[in-house]
């Protein structure tokens, strides 16, 4: 069965106006910096989640965005491309980076995040070192915030807009709409698999741990209680359900480099791409 995901986002759309502000697995190798082209794979919407921000706890409702590159200096190895993820928390605060970044992706005039599944854009892949400074993680932010943006550059000769084409997408289409949620779209979002356990050189042990992390955090999310998602479980058999919980609710971009840190650099190719070995 196939997901009509352009119907699936007109629903969304109808319902949830991004238009419109809200008050209130081996060693890593980046990707290269620099200019990409990319495309917008995968739109997960993970629930509410608890977090800390400057001591304070917080509820934030989170999502994730995965890109996948292309272009010269990002071409597929072995038929697989490169992906890079933005994890955000849901917020349509005219302030919020989330909303900024769909205002400024935008160029055609859409209504919710999930039309522009399978669109492609250009970006700029930055560098960042660990706070060590042995490690190298690549992300879609500066200090000006997210890098993606319309696929247009100026001809140097006219100074006329030219249009950027990405590569044919080779990633599977994610998506998971919380309001919505089907058990087409739950079944999208599966990842099989695990990561072994790791142990760091100064004796620190990483455990062994799912590579089903949408899903996952779904179920851990503090709304599932009650959510279409649950009810999507429960009418499969419920056999999901008899998994230990397992919390590992998403975080912003700076709480993923940061924690990446904390780990002496025990980031893996895998954690930069979710979607590898699929």
């Amino acid at each position: 069965m196939t997901i009509d995901f352009k119907a699936l986002a007109a629903k969304a759309a109808a319902t949830r106006d991004m238009t419109q502000a809200q008050a209130g697995g081996g060693d890593y190798e980046p990707p290269a910096a620099g200019m990409a082209r990319c495309r917008l794979v995968a739109y997960i919407e993970t629930g509410r989640h608890r977090e800390e921000y400057k001591g304070q706890p917080k509820v934030k409702e989170k999502v994730t965005l995965i890109f996948e590159l292309s272009g010269p200096k990002h071409k597929p190895t072995e038929g697989v491309p490169i992906r890079l993820t933005i994890t955000e928390s849901l917020s349509l605060n005219e302030k919020a980076n989330f909303f900024k970044l769909f205002q400024r992706m935008n160029y055609q005039g859409k209504s919710h995040f999930a039309e522009m599944l399978g669109d492609d854009f250009i970006c700029t892949v930055v560098h960042k070192k660990s706070t060590d400074g042995k490690k190298t993680y690549a992300n879609l932010r500066d200090e000006g915030g997210y890098t993606v943006r319309p696929p247009f550059l100026p001809n140097p000769e006219t100074g006329e807009d030219v249009r950027i084409v990405a590569d044919p997408q080779i990633s599977p289409t994610k998506c998971f709409i919380w309001d919505y949620a089907d058990a087409e779209q739950w079944a999208s979002i599966f990842i099989d698999g695990s990561y072994d356990e790791k142990k760091l050189d100064d004796g620190t042990v990483i455990p062994a741990k799912s590579k089903n992390q949408f899903q996952n955090a779904i179920r851990s999310a503090i709304n599932f209680e009650g959510s279409p998602a649950q009810e999507v479980i429960l009418a499969a058999g419920g056999d999901a359900l008899a998994l230990p919980p397992v919390v590992t609710p998403a975080r912003d971009e700076e709480d993923v480099q940061a924690s990446a840190d904390k780990k002496a650099g025990a980031s893996s190719g895998a954690d930069a791409d979710p979607l590898a070995g699929m």
